[in-house]
């Protein structure tokens, strides 16, 4: 954490692909620990992406959040492996997840696409909302508009993420329509 302390973690943002970087210089030894982050935020909802599927990892976070009230973790939400959440569940019995794991989503896609003609989605594949990378959005059929308002009516919620990863790394491939 000394060496992750030192960083500047501002120094590769950029808004405009990279014309400028206004953050850098500006954000060096800003970047928060796990625990000084739940403690600033105490009462908000807290994603944490889980980039390993290392139990020792699960191990360090179930650790971490049982210093905290139970009320505190219910707002803990993990994005993760099912093993990994699994896992986490037996320590923290409080944790959730909002998104499916990346296995679930694979196997709820034809569901969302056809959620865009019917407005209905099984409840396996409605109970967690869908998180779609910006690089997918050409792929979502009618976005945003018709996506959108189907999505509202099936009552599944739809957030626009940003994925710092390659799609080879998890075996996904954009689909073709």
């Amino acid at each position: 954490m000394e060496t992750l302390k030192k960083l500047d973690i501002g120094y590769g943002y950029t808004a405009d692909g990279g014309k400028t970087y206004p953050f850098r210089g500006k954000a060096i030894a800003l970047m928060p620990t796990f625990d000084e982050v739940m403690q600033s935020f105490p009462n908000r909802k807290l994603l944490v992406d889980q980039k390993d599927a290392f139990e020792r990892t699960i191990r360090l976070l179930a650790n971490s959040l049982k210093k905290y009230p139970v009320q505190q973790r219910q707002n803990i939400y993990l994005f993760s492996g099912d093993e990994q959440y699994a896992l986490l569940k037996q320590e923290i019995p409080e944790i959730q997840k909002i998104f499916p794991t990346r296995k679930e989503a694979k196997e709820c896609v034809n569901q969302y696409v056809k959620m865009v003609f019917s407005g209905n989605i099984s409840s396996s594949c409605g109970r967690y909302a869908i998180g779609i990378p910006v690089s997918y959005l050409k792929y979502a059929p009618g976005w945003p508009g018709l996506f959108l308002t189907q999505a509202r009516w099936a009552n599944l919620k739809v957030y626009v993420i940003d994925v710092d990863t390659t799609d080879r790394e998890y075996g996904i491939q954009a689909p073709s329509f």
